[in-house]
């Protein structure tokens, strides 16, 4: 079986710069361009293509990406040939492209963007990329599943220019308000735009009141509903990190033997995947990535922590990716609880187009601190926990130099993970 991962030996900067500059010349930056009907020419012939292979679409705010690979992983056990899209990538944009054959070359993903460069002036950055996948796929030999994590939404997203076999739906909370909606039942909205009528659609939403309105869509567009909290298949006790694996593993069944089924597959998952609960060890230190971009993950990844006993964790870096001001506030004020999770946690900005501004993220921390200040002698012990640091480099830099075994946490926006990354494998 070949890794979900890519080794980090194989990471070049040079080809990624070189793939990365293509994409800004060409296309911009990533930014979300709705509208399914300009798309639809451009795709028809891979609908063709596709049409005798297995499509499974996944959504959700959180866990999607976890949900996919734990699939890809669990089918290709059983030696199905898969292709696996998802989005973004962390270190490489080879990770968006995956099969069982492994994952693109650079060699092969530059010949694609090469072949298809006229497509750039009608394609955004994730659609164009998108397009090179499916070109990719296209000439894949006996690729039996398809698997799509939707980049944004759902109903827009480029992946629901194709028909499903089976849908997946991981978890809704608020992200991407301006382009999805202020709700959490506009958003579950936006998710549901994957389902197809007669199309069996499985879920592992928290929210009560979610689950109804899923339950009420699924009989006015006549699709067989599955809802794993109803099944008793998954609880409020568990982490997300469990729910998405028992996810992964009933879309499996379902791919395998086409129903439903509450006997689950005894077969083994991976413990973690790229900024998912990714280990990396260099020399003395042990950095643990993982993605928790908006409040929601954070709030989970916090149970997740404790559940996975990793220990300690001697200090955390931490920043996000733009959103509302009030949501960076509360997710500082959720990480103010981490003292027996961590011993101090540093927040930066990094240099990205979707980076949260170094500024608001400097007037949050000192909002926090002023908070701490009016507490109780009780509460001492967090004034200070939380430290804003101009450059997110310089405590990295002189904790590598330490030679005292470390174990640091690098959380928040995939973007920042990714950058991280590729700083610690340039050192």
């Amino acid at each position: 079986m070949n890794s979900l991962q890519m080794p980090n030996t194989e990471f070049c900067v040079v080809k990624e710069k070189k793939l990365s500059d293509f994409l800004l010349c060409k296309v911009g930056h990533e930014n979300f361009r709705p509208g399914l009907d300009r798309l639809r020419p451009l795709f028809q012939k891979f609908k063709r293509s596709f049409k005798n292979k297995k499509i499974v679409t996944i959504a959700g705010t959180n866990g999607k990406g976890e949900v996919s690979l734990c699939l890809a992983s669990l089918l290709m056990q059983e030696n199905s040939t898969i292709a696996l899209w998802t989005s973004p990538h962390i270190l490489s944009l080879r990770e968006r492209f995956f099969s069982s054959h492994g994952l693109i070359t650079y060699s092969q993903l530059e010949t694609l963007f090469f072949d298809h460069q006229e497509k750039c002036r009608e394609l955004s950055y994730y659609e164009f990329l998108f397009y090179c996948f499916c070109s990719w796929v296209e000439k894949l030999p006996n690729i039996d599943v398809i698997i799509f994590e939707v980049g944004l939404g759902g109903r827009y997203d480029a992946v629901n220019l194709f028909t499903p076999n089976l849908c997946g739906l991981t978890s809704i909370s608020l992200d991407h308000q301006s382009i999805l909606g202020n709700t959490i039942e506009k958003i579950l909205d936006e998710k549901v735009g994957i389902a197809r009528a007669h199309v069996p659609f499985v879920s592992a939403l928290e929210q009560v009141s979610l689950r109804a309105q899923l339950s009420k869509t699924s009989q006015l567009m006549n699709f067989p509903f599955h809802d794993l909290f109803m099944e008793g298949m998954v609880n409020d006790c568990d982490d997300y990190r469990q729910r998405n694996r028992c996810l992964a593993k009933v879309l499996f069944r379902y791919v395998q033997e086409g129903l439903f089924s509450k006997k689950l597959t005894r077969k083994d998952l991976p413990t973690s995947f790229k900024g998912r609960f990714e280990l990396m060890t260099l020399g003395n230190k042990r950095f643990i990535f993982i993605g928790a971009h908006n409040l929601d993950g954070l709030q989970k990844t916090q149970r997740a922590l404790s559940v996975e006993k990793l220990g300690m964790m001697d200090y955390a870096l931490v920043s996000f990716s733009q959103r509302p001001v009030d949501e960076i506030f509360n997710g500082l004020v959720v990480m103010l609880q981490w003292q027996e999770l961590v011993k101090q946690i540093f927040i930066s900005s990094f240099v990205h187009p979707k980076a949260a501004a170094a500024e608001v993220l400097k007037q949050e921390v000192e909002r926090i601190g002023q908070i701490e200040k009016t507490e109780q002698d009780s509460n001492a012990e967090k004034k200070g926990f939380l430290k804003f640091v101009d450059d997110w480099k310089t405590p990295l830099s002189t904790e590598l130099e330490a030679t005292a075994h470390e174990q640091i946490l690098v959380l928040g926006s995939y973007y920042f993970i990714g950058e991280v990354q590729k700083y610690l494998l340039s050192s």
